[in-house]
């Protein structure tokens, strides 16, 4: 009955890892459709709404520049500039928009995907962690050792358990000398 329980933990424990990873992924997708929310707009749309006065404030970061319209101050516009463009700055300074050049923003790693990583790294290390074992015994009982696959399923793990403990094997148990 010992075994039993190792088992159950060992596969709750799998399961918890996985609910966590999907929690996790479910997190960083929802993240990313809330920042795809603001609107995309061209360069050459850039230009024109400067020099037509539309733009209202404006922060660039490396090539990035985000900001907001005049008509529409809540929603925030996204823009891709070309390398070293000192005609957009000269246009914002021209048309009074209130903007702020800050220094690029290092790469580095999104904790969350950092995370998910490790947490799906921990799944598959558990699973195989599970696997193995029951392969070697499914293999020497004299059942197909892809029975061990099962093993990851809760509820079927215990009905195959149970099923290869009390069915006949192929196999002899060693003898007691």
């Amino acid at each position: 009955m010992k075994l039993i329980g190792k088992i159950a933990a060992i596969n709750f424990l799998f399961w918890v890892v996985i609910f966590l990873s999907f929690v996790l992924l479910w997190c960083l997708v929802q993240r990313g459709s809330h920042a795809s929310k603001r609107m995309e707009i061209s360069y050459a749309d850039l230009v024109a709404r400067v020099h037509s006065g539309q733009v209202s404030d404006a922060v660039i970061q490396g090539n990035q520049l985000t900001g907001h319209l005049k008509v529409s101050p809540n929603n925030e516009f996204h823009t891709v500039l070309p390398a070293d463009d000192i005609e957009l700055v000269e246009a914002m300074r021209a048309a009074g928009v209130n903007f702020t050049i800050r220094a690029p923003q290092s790469q580095h790693l999104d904790p969350g995907l950092v995370l998910l990583g490790a947490a799906s790294c921990a799944a598959l290390i558990l699973a195989v962690i599970v696997t193995v074992p029951f392969w070697a015994i499914f293999k020497k009982a004299g059942f197909s050792p892809a029975l061990s696959i099962l093993m990851l399923v809760p509820m079927v793990n215990l009905i195959t358990l149970y099923l290869v403990a009390f069915s006949k094997w192929k196999t002899s148990p060693a003898q007691k000398s």
